[in-house]
This record gives structure tokens, sequence and C-alpha cells, in this order.
């Protein structure tokens, strides 16, 4: 009676899972790779085409779950946060006020 079943060698089978994990890891290193390098080149789009002296309003969310506005003034530098949006608006308009 003949076995005509081939088995790997177990150094064999290890080099295999090896390679198999490394360039798994390898592409999951190059998709953290563009995805890092997709952000940059955004923030370099967004920080280029800012208009100076248009007021820019963002509502955030802090680390407790609650949402408030931040406004931003490139021009100036100045900020504004408040939990009300309509505390921006009024900030938002004396300082356009102040700047006539």
């Amino acid at each position: 009676m003949s076995n005509h079943t081939k088995c790997l060698e177990p150094e064999t089978t290890g080099k295999h899972n090896t390679l198999k994990l490394n360039k798994q890891a390898g592409v999951k290193n190059n998709l953290h790779f563009f995805s890092f390098l997709h952000q940059i080149l955004q923030n370099i789009i967004s920080f280029i085409s800012i208009n100076p002296d248009e007021v820019q309003v963002h509502q955030r969310t802090d680390r407790y779950g609650n949402q408030y506005w931040h406004a931003y003034h490139p021009r100036s530098r100045q900020s504004f946060f408040s939990g009300s949006e309509d505390d921006v608006r009024i900030w938002i308009e004396q300082l356009y006020q102040n700047k006539l």
C-alpha cells in the first residue's frame, strides 16, 4: 500500500505564513501612508484657498460629546468659542462693525 499524500515541512509552512503576514502588513502600511499623505494634501489645499477676510465657522464636539461652535477670523487671528450659534453670529457682526 502506497501513500501518495504529501505534507509540507513545518519550516516551509512557517516561512509561507510569515511571508503572507509580511505582505498583509505592507499593504496596511501603504494604506496608512497614502491616507496620511492625502490628509496632508487636503490641509495644504485648505490653507492655500483660505480667504483671510472670511470668517471660518465650524461646529465641534468635545471629548464629552458636547457640541459647540468655533469661529476664526484668519486676518486678525481672533477666535471665538460658544455653545450658542446666536452668540457666534453676534461676534461676527461685531467683528465686521469694528472693521468698518
